[in-house]
């Protein structure tokens, strides 16, 4: 058992916590989340930090194109690595041929994969669909993991197919991707999405909703305020990444931070955490710092004092 302080807990699903305690058990799961009062007294055993605790981060939407080609074990032990020393606890993969179900099964973290349907020239779609429920219900039955199917391109869901992949969908709210974004200033990037949600269905079936395929790759003073209020809408859950870029989760939240009037990590910290959790269906076990998860937790240092502020000089350490 581990009792943890610092100088800010951030549970997420409830205020701030000043001088706040965390007791976890030896899996890291959570026991007690104690409110000092502010005060806080001397304990054996207590570790204290100088920063602010934060649940492990989760990015509901990840693509491994991104990664190295072509994608190995090796490769993907890497990238597991990788994600835990950023402070990630789970991670929704997209992949166009979903695999390394045992090593996912193995991780610290949760991962969700996303079987991305491609169908080329001269494969049948409900054949290519059907593939992909074989590769959900191996996944499922012969390692117990969440996976699930999106489809590559809009026009899928334009056509027969798009009730079943419906079905299936990924436990994202928005089962649509964004064509070819990076192309696109942001304003357009606004309007496309929203088209794509009007074509598909004048009210989307419950629980599709805007969501983390939207990529972030401008800045933000092409904005008008309409388009800001837009934005707002649909950064619940999401993740900046330029093309080539490598993951920094810090810079992503700094990024989002800037877009927000007066903004901080108090703004930013839900879209890597509680929401993008619920946008896995993971919510139950990670997103909030609350007796019975299992969420990780993260200390984040050279916070702006008094603002709550993600500055170009903030650390992450992972705790948990």
């Amino acid at each position: 058992m581990r009792k943890i302080a610092a100088n800010y807990i951030l549970p997420v699903s409830s205020p701030p916590l000043r001088n706040g305690i965390v007791v976890v058990d030896d899996e890291g799961s959570i026991l007690e989340v104690i409110d000092s009062g502010g005060k806080l007294r001397e304990s054996s055993k207590l570790e204290f930090y100088q920063g602010i605790i934060t649940p492990g981060f989760v990015l509901p939407w990840y693509r491994v194109a991104s990664l190295a080609n072509p994608f190995t074990e090796s490769t993907f032990r890497n990238f597991d690595l990788m994600l835990f020393q950023q402070g990630i606890k789970g991670i929704g993969i997209v992949e166009k041929k979903a695999g390394f179900f045992a090593t996912k099964k193995k991780s610290p973290l949760t991962y969700h994969t996303i079987l991305e349907l491609c169908p080329g020239s001269g494969h049948e779609e409900f054949e290519v669909y059907q593939q992909g429920i074989n590769t959900i219900s191996r996944a499922w039955n012969e390692f117990n993991q969440a996976c699930s199917v999106s489809c590559c391109s809009s026009s899928l869901m334009e056509t027969d197919m798009a009730e079943y992949i419906l079905q299936f969908a990924a436990g994202h709210k928005l089962v649509i991707p964004l064509e070819n974004s990076e192309l696109w200033p942001l304003p357009e990037q606004l309007v496309r999405l929203k088209q794509q949600m009007e074509r598909m269905s004048e009210e989307p079936p419950e629980g599709i909703r805007l969501n983390a395929h939207l990529l972030l790759i401008h800045d933000h003073s092409d904005l008008n305020a309409a388009a800001c209020q837009d934005m707002e809408e649909v950064l619940t859950t999401f993740h900046i990444k330029k093309p080539g870029q490598n993951l920094n989760i810090l810079e992503a939240m700094l990024a989002l931070q800037e877009f927000y009037t007066e903004g901080s990590l108090l703004d930013v910290i839900p879209a890597y955490t509680l929401n993008a959790a619920e946008a896995l269906f993971e919510n139950n076990n990670l997103g909030s710092i609350e007796p019975g998860k299992n969420p990780g937790l993260n200390l984040l240092s050279e916070i702006e004092p008094g603002t709550f502020k993600l500055t170009g000089k903030s650390n992450l350490k992972v705790l948990i």
